[in-house]
């Protein structure tokens, strides 16, 4: 007796390999859309301190444009300036909110003073009044988001060293 054998040489993919196929492209698929989740996210906080960056710039040229004192008239007593006055974050004068049409950011400084040296009528500088006053501060500026507490919710922070000179009285 003759016996026929027939062999099946199936081809294709069983229900489990095409399922495990399925688990890894879509396990690859959820990195790809975390990836691009996370790069979107770094973007938009490099932009928002870029701007908050823009906005101490702006404000730390301000401060160093400011006298430290404003005169009244000659021979009385000078008064200090109050956007300069020592005092820490929040200090009156010491914060602002920017910018006007969208406000995202308040800008804070705190100064604190140097020693002050004490002049005398004709004494160290010639058409000062006399008093105490201060020759150096160093400034501190931070923004923060909108209704922010420096120095815990800062996004960007500097700090600079502002001196006195009689050239700059007025």
């Amino acid at each position: 007796m003759n016996f026929i054998c027939h062999t099946s040489n199936e081809s294709g993919y069983s229900l489990i390999e095409v399922l495990a196929a399925i688990v890894i492209f879509s396990i690859g698929l959820m990195a790809v859309g975390l990836l691009q989740a996370q790069s979107l996210r770094g973007a938009g906080d490099l932009a928002r301190k870029t701007e908050a960056l823009n906005f101490l710039e702006q404000q730390a040229g301000q401060l160093k444009m400011m006298p430290f004192y404003t005169e009244v008239a000659p021979n009385l007593p000078v008064t200090p300036n109050p956007a300069l006055a020592a005092g820490g974050f929040n200090a009156p004068n010491h914060f602002i909110d920017m910018p006007v049409d969208e406000p995202r950011f308040t800008v804070q400084w705190a100064v604190v003073d140097d020693v002050a040296i004490g002049q005398q009528n004709g004494g160290q500088f010639k058409g000062v009044p006399a008093g105490l006053y201060t020759v150096a501060k160093q400034i501190t500026i931070a923004v923060t988001p909108l209704g922010g507490v420096a120095p815990n919710d800062n996004i960007v922070q500097a700090q600079f060293l502002k001196t006195w000179a009689t050239t700059n009285f007025r």
